[in-house]
């Protein structure tokens, strides 16, 4: 699964990193696009 992480504060100072399936529970909202 990828993700959207900030680093540092310039403009664009986004990249896709891997993360780990998370794990939804019973009280968690799924968005999905």
């Amino acid at each position: 699964m990828k993700a959207l992480a900030r680093f540092g504060k310039a403009f664009g100072g986004y990249k896709m990193i891997d993360v780990p399936q998370p794990i939804c529970g019973p009280e968690d909202v799924v968005i999905e696009n």
